[in-house]
């Protein structure tokens, strides 16, 4: 993780007078999160609804089935913080994720972690939390691996079109002792896993855990450009 977004985020939580630190939150919009107003039904159906296309694909993949969705939640009372899907791989569990992705035969989203140990909150089903990785299921071979791209952290904030993946990332300025980090926009081919585009946006400094401190990239109808914006700076990316 970015140096600097570590220091930031421990000073961030401790009350300093006169500290130029500052902590920034707003509503989580991370994967596949929910407004207040909706119950556990509602947020399913939503999902299900919106990836329809998605889950009648998989229906013709024998090797794959889709269970039945569940709803996550650690953060009461912001709603959702998953509706995870049970996968299976000839028959054997590889895990629960939410914000599920297919391209080319590859799933692609962020594993859902469950504490049951904790009690659940009203309109979820487990007390849990989405992982801040990326995970990838083969559907030819069942294997599942992690994919984390260049910069990649909990405030990246991704969205996925297709194969492509666009999210923001930080970096520290070389030699400089500003507490200011680059903020940088990427796109990735998430199949092959090849980095289409970095570039620059601005200088920021940054203390949050809130992981949608970024606005989330938004995709072209064709996939084939990616608009970030970031306070008053806009970035249109044509993908090559």
């Amino acid at each position: 993780m970015n140096k600097k977004l570590i220091i930031g985020l421990a000073l961030a939580v401790v009350a300093v007078s006169g500290s130029i630190f500052y902590f920034t939150t707003r509503p989580s919009v991370a994967a596949e999160t929910h407004p207040l107003n909706e119950t556990k039904a509602q947020q399913i159906e939503r999902i299900v609804s919106k990836r329809q296309p998605m889950w009648d694909e998989l229906k013709t993949i024998s090797s794959v089935k889709i269970g039945e969705p569940f709803v996550i939640l650690n953060d009461w009372p912001n709603t959702g913080d998953g509706v995870c899907f049970p996968v299976k791989f000839n028959s054997t569990d590889v895990g629960s994720f939410s914000g599920l992705h297919y391209w080319n035969n590859q799933l692609i989203g962020f594993q859902c972690s469950i504490e049951k140990d904790q009690d659940a909150y009203p309109e979820s089903d487990y007390f849990g939390r989405l992982e801040d990785e990326l995970k990838k299921i083969n559907l030819s071979s069942g294997e599942v691996k992690i994919f984390t791209p260049k910069n990649w952290s909990f405030i990246s904030n991704s969205k996925i079109c297709r194969q492509y993946i666009a999210y923001w990332g930080i970096e520290d300025e070389e030699g400089s002792e500003s507490r200011n980090s680059k903020v940088l926009a990427y796109i990735y081919n998430w199949e092959v896993e090849t980095a289409l585009a970095e570039k620059q946006v601005g200088l920021r400094e940054i203390a949050t855990d809130d992981n949608a401190f970024f606005e989330s990239p938004e995709f072209g109808t064709d996939c084939k450009t990616v608009t970030f914006k970031d306070l008053d700076k806009t970035e249109i990316i044509q993908i090559p």
